[in-house]
């Protein structure tokens, strides 16, 4: 007689399929010796397909962004500025007490910075720059709900959560003899 075993020790607890596809174009021009410029396009679509247990949801995420920089270089003068342009649209597929629910969330903003750096003769420098940065949440800081086996901690998501701004500035001097000492004082508030 022959008996046949099966195991589900084969089939995965939870499985996850992440598809990304990304553009990126970048157009640098030197305008003059001192001059400058780079544009850009950056663009992806990511997607996630789930099966067995639940730790994020099914979902779509559209992003693309511009930007442009501009930088002037001279014997004693550092100059850039750039600025960036961002939009992220996030299609999720979930059930929700046995209902398939398909939240959207559309997530935009500017984001730049500019900077300058002083030389003053062969050992000082002076430096400047004052940004601001953005970032949206995560598919797993809005959605995730249970057991994740990589970081050994429960995680729930909150799908309220809104996208983080940062402005920083700093002031950098810096002194260096080109022997052996290096002097570096920075002030910052971010």
């Amino acid at each position: 007689s022959s008996s046949l075993v099966t195991s589900d020790a084969a089939i995965a607890d939870f499985q996850l399929q992440l598809y990304t596809h990304s553009l990126d174009i970048v157009f640098d021009k030197k305008c003059t010796r001192k001059w400058q410029t780079q544009f850009g396009l950056q663009s992806s679509q990511q997607s996630n397909e789930r099966a067995g247990r639940y730790l994020v949801p099914n979902y779509f995420k559209y992003q693309t962004g511009a930007f442009g920089i501009l930088e002037f270089n001279s014997d004693k003068w550092k100059v850039d500025a750039g600025v960036r342009y961002d939009l992220v649209q996030l299609n999720t597929f979930l059930f929700e007490n046995k209902v398939l629910i398909k939240p959207r969330h559309t997530f935009q903003n500017f984001s730049g910075s500019i900077g300058a750096s002083r030389a003053f003769g062969h050992h000082f420098i002076l430096k400047a720059n004052a940004g601001s940065a953005w970032r949206p949440p995560s598919v797993s800081e809005l959605y995730s709900n249970g057991l994740h086996h990589g970081a050994a901690a429960i995680e729930i998501g909150d799908s309220n959560l809104v996208q983080e701004k940062a402005y920083n500035l700093i002031v950098t001097a810096n002194y260096h003899n080109h022997k052996n000492l290096t002097i570096e004082v920075s002030i910052y508030n971010n």
